[in-house]
């Protein structure tokens, strides 16, 4: 396999796990009135599609439990911003 061929691939699985785990958080959200009461009562879920559009709510494609990497995210998103 060609390098582009082995990205590609890679990516389709990082999007798939992706959508898995929005489809499960849009569930939850869905499913627990505090959640939804929580990011607003204007929230838009698909359970479908995964989404959860939100003025309240982002996801965010790191893992809160390892602060470290979480701090770092933060960083280049502010630096991105100006």
């Amino acid at each position: 396999m060609t390098t582009s061929i082995c990205l590609l691939e890679a990516l389709r699985g990082d999007l798939l796990l992706l959508t898995v785990v929005t489809r499960k958080k849009a569930s939850f959200i869905e499913s627990y009135n505090q959640l939804r009461d929580k990011i607003g009562a204007t929230t838009l879920t698909s359970l479908e599609d995964g989404e959860v559009l939100s003025d309240h709510y982002k996801l965010l494609a790191v893992d809160l439990r390892d602060i470290h990497i979480f701090a770092e995210f933060i960083s280049i998103a502010l630096q991105a911003m100006g």
